[in-house]
């Protein structure tokens, strides 16, 4: 997806999982975005910055840590990042629901695993069209 301009929209995907990674890189790419992917999830607020993107794709849980949430936390208190949208993508079902009322303010979405890939795309350019995601 390019702007207007003929930049692509960057989505930075930071999972635990290589073969997640993979997909995710390919199918996006495919799609016609610049695609960033982090296998840590210690990955710093400042890296995050540097990169700029338009939409963060985090997991919950890395290992058996929801360093998801952490990251989150960073995201959200940074007064240029919590305008990022970001798609939770995780198998931690119960988790992600019991914060659906975390999420209704912000720009967060959250998908659960597995999913189709039709259904991802559709809530990265919702999360994409919202107001204030290009400010």
């Amino acid at each position: 997806m390019s702007l207007m301009d003929g930049t692509k929209k960057r989505i930075l995907v930071i999972n635990d999982d290589i073969s997640y990674l993979e997909l995710m890189q390919e199918f996006l790419q495919g799609q016609d975005f610049d695609v960033r992917v982090f296998e840590e999830p210690d990955v710093t607020l400042g890296k995050i910055k540097a990169l700029q993107p338009d939409l963060l794709i985090i997991d919950l849980i890395f290992g058996k840590e929801p360093n998801g949430w952490l990251m989150l936390q960073s995201i959200q208190i940074d007064p240029i990042m919590r305008h990022v949208p970001v798609l939770m993508c995780s198998a931690a079902v119960e988790q992600m629901r019991t914060r659906i009322n975390d999420f209704a303010d912000l720009k967060i979405d959250f998908l659960e695993k597995p999913f189709d890939l039709s259904v991802m795309m559709e809530r990265i350019l919702a999360l994409l069209e919202r107001p204030g995601t290009n400010d």
